[in-house]
């Protein structure tokens, strides 16, 4: 952090549809560029972890298990890092698909930011399409805003 400033970089990976592992190989190989130019925010696509266009395939128990999976990787590869990392992937709650940002790295950063980042989100009214309220889904000891997956 230089004068109060820290680095915040949007990383686009390539991505293979429903390729969970390459996925998360392209993701790591983005987070090591990022942070080795001292970026110390890092935000993902939404869906990165499976890809976007995964239409039925959404429906499949197979690739959600499998997002989840690369995400637990994500998460201890992001350890030592000194970045706070934003990722998407899909995720199931109660029979209903949601398209959901999960974060990883570092916890000093993440007690100081991500108050402000959630509180923006708040503000913003982030809701489900189908009810008009908001979503909140537990995942690792934290709690998540979730937007609906629509086909």
């Amino acid at each position: 952090m230089k004068q109060g400033f820290i680095k915040v970089a949007a990383v686009t990976p390539k991505v293979k549809v429903a390729d969970t592992v390459y996925n998360r190989e392209q993701i790591c190989a983005g987070i090591e560029e990022a942070a080795a130019k001292g970026a110390r925010v890092l935000v993902f696509p939404e869906l990165c972890i499976s890809a976007y266009t995964c239409g039925d395939l959404f429906l499949q128990e197979r690739l959600l298990a499998s997002c989840r999976e690369e995400l637990l990787k994500i998460a201890e590869f992001t350890k030592g890092k000194g970045a706070l990392v934003f990722v998407g992937l899909p995720m199931e709650r109660e029979g209903k698909l949601y398209n959901a940002a999960m974060r990883g790295g570092c916890s000093a950063l993440s007690r100081r930011f991500l108050s402000h980042l959630m509180v923006n989100f708040m503000r913003r009214g982030i809701s489900s399409r189908e009810t008009g309220k908001r979503s909140l889904f537990g995942f690792m000891e934290s709690r998540f805003l979730l937007g609906r997956i629509s086909f």
